[in-house]
C-alpha cells in the first residue's frame, strides 16, 4: 500500500505524462495542419508528371 505521499507523487507523476501526451498531439496536429498544403501539391504534382503534364515553369 502506498503512503499519502507516495500517492500525490504518483498522481502527480501521471498528471504529467498525460500532459506531455497531449502536448505532442498538439504539436503533432501543428505540424500536420502546415504541411497539408505541401503534401497535397507534392502528390498534385506527381500525379502530373505520371500523365506527362510539365509543370508551368518547365513548360516556358
Amino acid at each position: 500500500m502506498l503512503t499519502p505521499l507516495e500517492t500525490l507523487q504518483l498522481a502527480a507523476m501521471r498528471n504529467l505524462v498525460a500532459s506531455a501526451e497531449n502536448e505532442d498531439l498538439r504539436i503533432r496536429k501543428l505540424i500536420m495542419s502546415h504541411l497539408r498544403e505541401p503534401i497535397a501539391l507534392a502528390e498534385r504534382a506527381r500525379a502530373d508528371a505520371a500523365r506527362g503534364v510539365l509543370p508551368v515553369e518547365v513548360a516556358r
